[in-house]
């Protein structure tokens, strides 16, 4: 009887998405010491210039403001525990990511942050919206 291996799984896995039009690429190539990195760290997990290219290609209608929001919200799974964080990340993947647009708040430029602020409270002051815009604490 022959013996699955996880090396044949991963070989037939590589195959299956080549003949979809994927791209192979070997990891050691693209470690921070390879010869095409594209990672800082070896725990680096996400390849930040091939998300940022997709968010652009996939959206191309979506502001540059936006599409940072998105792999924010993406970069900021960070679950202890391993399968937590792939069942979030495959949620983002298949669901797409939640972002908030701008709106207009008292005549500023209002955030998300204001956004919450204003279903919170009925009272929304021209202090409390420069304050939200800046960062800076009333």
């Amino acid at each position: 009887m022959t013996r699955l291996t996880e090396s044949a799984i991963e070989d037939f896995a590589i195959k299956l998405f080549e003949r979809l039009g994927y791209d192979y690429i070997h990891a050691p190539d693209i470690a921070p010491d390879g010869v095409a990195p594209e990672r800082s760290r070896y725990d680096e997990v996400l390849l930040v210039g091939r998300l940022e290219a997709a968010l652009k290609r996939i959206n191309p209608k979506l502001s540059p403001a936006l599409q940072q929001a998105a792999l924010k919200e993406v970069q900021r799974i960070s679950s202890p525990d391993l399968l937590a964080n792939n069942e979030a990340f495959h949620r983002l993947l298949t669901e797409g990511v939640p972002v908030i647009a701008s709106t207009s708040c008292a005549g500023y430029l209002a955030t998300s942050a204001c956004l919450a602020v204003i279903v919170k409270t009925a009272a929304f002051s021209e202090s409390s919206a420069m304050a939200l815009e800046t960062g800076n604490p009333l």
